[in-house]
This record gives structure tokens, C-alpha cells and sequence, in this order.
């Protein structure tokens, strides 16, 4: 859900528009000071919606490489946002 509301900003992210909003921008201040591998591959992945054997490819890495780099932009992205947004 949140991956698609990224990649669709006039999407509601949660009831309060302005708490969706908040969220996003957190997010793509996150996103934004990921390592630049990180950051293209969850661009490239995530928002753009290429598979991860293409990703890799526009990387000049293998569709594994691609996996790993997400997954650990995602985790550091969990990181940096596990305190600056609450849901619940």
C-alpha cells in the first residue's frame, strides 16, 4: 500500500489526508538519503515497476544483486522511519 501510494501521489495513504501526506514525505526524504545503489533500486523496483531482472540489468547487476539491494534498502528505510511514523 504504501509503495503504491508513492508512486501515486494523489492516492490516500490513510484516512487523514494529511497524515497520508506526512507519511510520504518522510518516506521520500528516507528514500532520498539511501546509499545511491540502494536508492536507484528501490526507484527502479518499487516506484517505477520494472522486475528485478530488469532493474539489475539498468544497475549492471544480476536479478539477485537487484533482491539484495532492496531488501536492504528496506530495512534501512524501516529503520529511519520506525520511529518518525506511527500507525496504530
Amino acid at each position: 500500500p504504501l509503495v503504491e501510494s508513492l508512486s501515486h501521489p494523489d492516492a490516500e495513504l490513510a484516512d487523514d489526508g494529511l497524515y497520508g501526506k506526512q507519511v510520504r514525505d518522510l518516506t521520500y526524504d528516507a528514500i532520498a538519503n539511501l546509499p545511491e545503489r540502494e536508492r536507484n533500486a528501490i526507484n527502479l523496483y518499487h516506484l517505477e515497476g520494472f522486475t528485478l531482472r530488469e532493474t539489475g540489468k539498468m544497475l549492471g547487476v544480476t536479478e539477485s544483486r537487484a533482491c539484495q539491494l532492496t531488501k536492504q534498502a528496506i530495512k534501512r528505510l524501516q529503520f529511519r522511519l520506525r520511529e518518525s511514523v506511527y500507525v496504530g
